[in-house]
């Protein structure tokens, strides 16, 4: 969005290019108007905060250059003019004075206008400096305020990484003390799992054993009872 300042140099420039269309009226105010078409313009590119881009500055000084031009150009002619009095003197002295008022009447408007602009642009330039005062203020608050940020972020950062580092050792050394334990108690599984697949094995001869020898003692005594009881009677 393009400042106050730029507003005021394209509205003003505009109306120098329309008089310099035009020659024959208004040479006085073109020069005045020129040269506050220069302060504007340097105004603009010294200005940090509304600076308007560097393709528009460089259009702004070639249009400014090309007016100046025609105020040299204004210039010498007028200097050719003075070196020849006598066509000075063959105007009328009404014609003198009706130049004369309107000159003084537009040299008037134009003190009172360039007073309002002055005006405005000393306005401005304090409001403007009031403002980049402020807005720098505001940034290197913002600055200091985020570096500080980022500093307290860094140390916490290193601490969760150092509390990290402790807690994934510990947790290693747990594990690994937990997988040598693991280990531990399988091999003792297993020897105890051989034990007792061994007296496992030893018990089941002997249950047979009994098994056998309960039988025939049964058998025995069977027999042992027919015999002997068929005599006893």
């Amino acid at each position: 969005m393009a400042s106050r300042t730029e507003l005021n140099f394209k509205k003003l420039l505009s109306r120098c290019e329309t008089m310099a269309k035009d020659r024959n009226s208004g040479e006085w105010r073109f020069e005045k108007y020129v040269e506050t078409l220069q302060d504007l313009l340097s105004e603009m590119k010294r200005s940090q905060v509304s600076r308007p881009p560097q393709e528009n500055l460089d259009e702004y000084t070639e249009k400014l250059i090309y007016l100046k031009e025609l105020v040299e150009s204004d210039k010498r002619s007028a200097a050719k003019d003075r070196k020849s009095p006598e066509e000075r003197l063959s105007n009328s002295r009404l014609s003198q004075f009706q130049d004369q008022a309107r000159y003084e009447q537009e040299e008037r408007e134009e003190l009172l206008g360039r007073k309002t602009v002055d005006s405005e642009l000393r306005h401005r330039k304090v409001a403007e400096n009031d403002d980049a005062e402020t807005l720098i203020q505001h940034q290197r608050g913002k600055h200091e305020k985020l570096t500080e940020q980022m500093l307290h972020l860094t140390r916490s950062l290193k601490e969760n990484v150092r509390d990290s580092g402790k807690i994934v050792q510990r947790d290693n050394k747990t594990l690994e003390m937990s997988m040598k334990l693991a280990d531990s108690n399988t091999k003792k599984l297993k020897v105890e799992s051989d034990r007792l697949e061994q007296h496992t094995k030893t018990c089941s001869w002997w249950i047979w054993i009994m098994l056998v020898f309960v039988t025939l003692t049964f058998l025995f005594m069977i027999v042992f009872m027919r015999l002997f009881g068929k005599k006893t009677s």
